[in-house]
């Protein structure tokens, strides 16, 4: 009986970890342009978050905080939500719709280390102010919100002006 309850539950570990990886993958940057059209309408932002898959931190900030929230739907009205795995994307198309590498993308906002969140508006530009680490802090859901809203805030007094 105890056996056949522990293979029930690996399979069913099995399972929930193929769903995670799924949705995980939905959130992988491969054109930013087409993204930057979701944002046209609205006050909405793209939190990009640039993780790297042997990143300990990447891989949890992912599981317990990014991907529950994506699953949600709580930000759908506010945040267009990707991730840029630097030692996993291949080349991705930047917000002007041009072939890049990964890397050399986000060194275009400085050499970040992992995991970063960026908060970007249509033209690709920061409009507020980076989290960079992760700690696994209770907080750290309230401190990104209150980041959301002071970007979507810093948005509609500065609209975006793309120079392609």
């Amino acid at each position: 009986m105890k056996l056949v309850a522990l293979a029930v539950g690996v399979v069913g570990l099995l399972f929930f970890s193929s769903l995670l990886a799924i949705e995980r993958e939905d959130m992988q940057v491969t054109d930013l342009s087409a993204d930057a059209h979701t944002l046209l309408e609205g006050d909405r932002i793209m939190l990009l978050i640039i993780t790297r898959s042997t990143c300990p931190y990447c891989n949890s900030l992912m599981k317990t905080v990014m991907l529950p929230l994506a699953k949600s739907g709580v930000w759908d009205s506010r945040v267009v939500l990707r991730e840029l795995e630097l030692d996993v994307s291949p080349e991705i198309l930047d917000f002007s719709g041009k072939p890049v590498d990964a890397t050399a993308f986000a060194e275009r906002y400085g050499h970040p280390f992992t995991p970063t969140i960026l908060f970007l508006d249509r033209c690709g530009r920061e409009v507020g102010l980076r989290h960079n680490g992760y700690d696994g802090s209770d907080f750290f859901e309230f401190y990104l919100d209150k980041s959301i809203k002071q970007a979507r805030e810093w948005l509609v007094a500065h609209p975006p002006e793309c120079i392609q």
